[in-house]
C-alpha cells in the first residue's frame, strides 16, 4: 500500500486536484450547457465570481512566496549562482521592463500596443501550462520515488514545448476577434495556414507518441508506485487545456480556474510544511486570505484608483486599459516568478514542499 506521505492531500484529492478534476467538470459543462451567448454570459459572471476565489490568488500566492525573504535570497550566498541570478532578474529587471513599456504607452497613446502585450500573455500562457503540467508530473514522481531518468525527463519536456507552440499555432491559423475589457483585436494570424495547420498536428503526434509508450511502462512497471496523479495532470495539463479547451468558449472560461487550482493545491502543502510546528491550518487560511485581498487589489485596484483621473485618447474611451495592463503584467510576471521558485535546485522551497514528519 502507497503511504500518506506519498500524496499532496490524499491519492483522490490529488487526482481531482491537479488535473482530473477538470476532465470531469468539462465533460459536464459539454453535457449541460450549449455555447449560446445567453449562457456563455451566465456561465461568464460565475467564473469571473470564481476568479475572486480561485485565480487571482494563485498570482498572488507566486508573489507572496517569491518576495518572501527577497533580499536574503539575492543577497546570501546561500542558493546556487544561477537561482540568484534569476532571482534578481526575474524579480526587479523583468518587471521594470514591463513597467517601461506600458510607461511607453502613456507617451505613445497606440492602441496597437497594448494589443501586442496581449500578444505576448497569450503566447507565454501556453509555456507555463505545460511547465507547470511537467511540474506536476516530476513532483508526484518524487513523492511516489517513482523517478524519471534524465533522457526521459528531457522527453517529457520536448513533448511539452513542441505541444505549446503547435497550440499557439493552430489557434492562429484562422481569423477570430476578442474583446478585452473593451479593446477589440484579432487573433495574430500566421502565413502560409494549412501548412502550418499540418505541421503543428504532425509534430505533435510525433513527440507524443514516444512519450504516452514511455508514460505507459511506468505505470506497468512501477504498478502502485507510479506516479498516476502527476501523469493525469501532465497530459491534461498538455492535451485537454491546451487543445480540447479550443473546441468549446466555454471550457475556455473554466480551465484557468482548474490551472489554479492545481497551483494552490501545491502552495498549499508548501505553507502547511512550513508551519508544521504551529498552526499550519491556520497560517494557510491567513495565507489564502491575503492572497485573495492581495490579488483583487492586483487586477483592480489601479483601475479603481487611476481611472478618475486618467482621460483616455481618442479611440480608447472605452477601453479599460489599467485592468488590460495590469492583467498582462501579472500574468506575465507570474510565469517568470514560477519559473525560479519550483526549479529543483531551489531549497527555499524544495525543503518544505517534500517534508514528510
Amino acid at each position: 500500500m502507497v503511504q500518506k506521505d506519498k500524496y499532496l492531500f490524499g491519492s483522490l484529492a490529488d487526482m481531482l486536484l491537479l488535473g482530473g478534476g477538470s476532465i470531469l467538470a468539462l465533460l459536464f459543462f459539454a453535457m449541460a450547457f450549449e455555447p449560446t451567448q445567453a449562457q456563455y454570459e451566465t456561465l461568464m459572471i460565475v467564473f469571473l465570481t470564481l476568479s475572486i476565489l480561485i485565480n487571482y490568488p494563485h498570482f498572488a500566492q507566486s508573489y507572496m512566496i517569491f518576495y518572501d525573504g527577497y533580499k536574503e535570497k539575492i543577497v546570501s550566498k546561500t542558493l546556487p549562482a544561477s537561482l540568484t541570478l534569476r532571482y534578481f532578474v526575474y524579480g526587479i529587471i523583468v518587471p521594470v521592463l514591463m513597467a517601461g513599456y506600458f510607461a511607453y504607452f502613456f507617451i505613445n497613446p497606440d492602441p496597437q500596443l497594448l494589443v501586442f502585450s496581449i500578444y505576448a500573455m497569450a503566447f507565454f500562457v501556453g509555456w507555463h501550462y505545460v511547465k507547470q503540467g511537467y511540474g506536476m508530473i516530476i513532483l508526484d514522481s518524487v513523492l511516489k520515488k517513482s523517478f524519471f531518468s534524465a533522457p526521459e525527463k528531457k522527453l517529457l519536456l520536448v513533448n511539452a514545448y513542441v505541444s505549446w507552440l503547435s497550440s499557439f499555432a493552430l489557434i492562429n491559423t484562422l481569423p477570430k476577434t476578442h474583446n478585452m475589457f473593451g479593446l477589440t483585436y484579432q487573433n495574430p494570424l500566421l502565413p502560409y495556414p494549412d501548412v502550418i495547420q499540418y505541421i503543428a498536428i504532425f509534430s505533435v503526434i510525433a513527440s507524443s507518441l514516444p512519450v504516452l509508450v514511455m508514460l505507459a511502462t511506468k505505470l506497468f512497471t512501477f504498478k502502485n508506485q507510479a506516479p498516476i496523479c502527476g501523469i493525469v495532470a501532465y497530459l491534461t495539463s498538455i492535451y485537454v487545456w491546451l487543445f480540447v479547451g479550443q473546441l468549446n468558449p466555454i471550457f475556455l472560461l473554466a480551465i484557468p480556474a482548474f490551472h489554479s487550482l492545481q497551483y494552490s493545491t501545491v502552495v498549499s502543502k508548501y505553507i502547511i510544511n512550513k508551519n508544521h510546528t504551529s498552526q499550519p491550518y491556520t497560517a494557510l487560511m491567513k495565507f489564502y486570505f491575503c492572497s485573495i485581498i492581495l490579488g483583487c487589489l492586483g487586477f483592480w485596484g489601479a483601475s479603481y484608483f487611476l481611472t478618475p483621473f486618467y482621460t483616455p485618447v481618442k479611440g480608447l474611451e472605452s477601453v479599460d486599459i489599467f485592468i488590460i495592463m495590469t492583467t498582462v503584467f501579472i500574468n506575465i510576471h507570474h510565469y517568470f516568478l514560477d519559473n525560479v521558485l519550483w526549479r529543483k535546485e531551489n531549497n527555499n522551497v524544495k525543503q518544505y514542499l517534500f517534508k514528510t514528519s
